[in-house]
């Protein structure tokens, strides 16, 4: 079986596109973050983005997660130090 491969990215942040797409600061409170993913392996790859709300806390970092189970593609983020998801859907 292939395993896939993927680079998670930023696409916009309150409806602001981000240049360079890999790493935003944002002041606390609420937010409405576009992820992507681009998922890759040996045969082809696909790409993936869903809007999720983010309450952002302050002093957090939040990391974009991606997987795919089955044939099925999952995209979220989570926070750094506790690996909380705070938005998407994680299997």
């Amino acid at each position: 079986m292939l395993s896939w491969q993927y680079t998670a990215y930023i696409e916009s942040v309150d409806g602001k596109p981000l240049e360079g797409g890999f790493k935003a600061e944002m002041l606390p409170g609420k937010h409405t973050v576009v992820i992507g993913a681009i998922f890759i392996r040996s045969l082809g790859g696909k790409m993936i983005s869903e809007t999720v709300s983010l309450d952002a806390r302050a002093g957090h970092v939040y990391h974009i997660r991606a997987k795919v189970k089955n044939t099925k593609m999952f995209l979220w983020m989570e926070d750094k130090e506790t690996k909380e998801v705070v938005g998407g859907g994680k299997p």
